[in-house]
């Protein structure tokens, strides 16, 4: 390797890459409260569960390269950040315009028990 030469990163290339199967099945209820993970789309909603305290298992962002604050807030926190081809990030979304950012956050379960609303009488 000369002094010029960079590795270049690892771009995520196929919908059979499983970072990317697990995103899809979380397009789906059923595959959210199975996983009791969610999917969120775009830097500002990352930002702000990031902010929150959320637990963000890991983040994929457009190989044409991830927004710079919120990379580096990812970096911060440890949280891998994986490239991947961007058109295929709207598949993994399940939406058909360009997707630039989605991160993976540990979720809640819910509780099976329904809320009782108090009646007056």
């Amino acid at each position: 390797m000369t002094v010029g030469d960079r590795m270049r990163p690892v771009v995520i290339d196929s919908v059979k890459h499983d970072l990317i199967q697990r995103a899809r099945q979380l397009t789906s209820r059923a595959g959210r409260i199975a996983a009791s993970r969610c999917l969120l789309d775009g830097p500002a909603l990352i930002a702000q569960a990031l902010s929150a305290g959320a637990t963000l298992d890991y983040a994929l962002c457009a190989e044409d390269g991830p927004d710079d604050e919120l990379a580096r807030e990812l970096a911060a926190a440890r949280i891998p950040v994986h490239r991947v081809r961007a058109g295929l990030l709207a598949k993994a979304a399940g939406s058909t315009k360009p997707v630039r950012w989605l991160a993976v956050p540990r979720c809640r379960p819910r509780s099976r028990a329904r809320r009782r609303i108090p009646t007056t009488s």
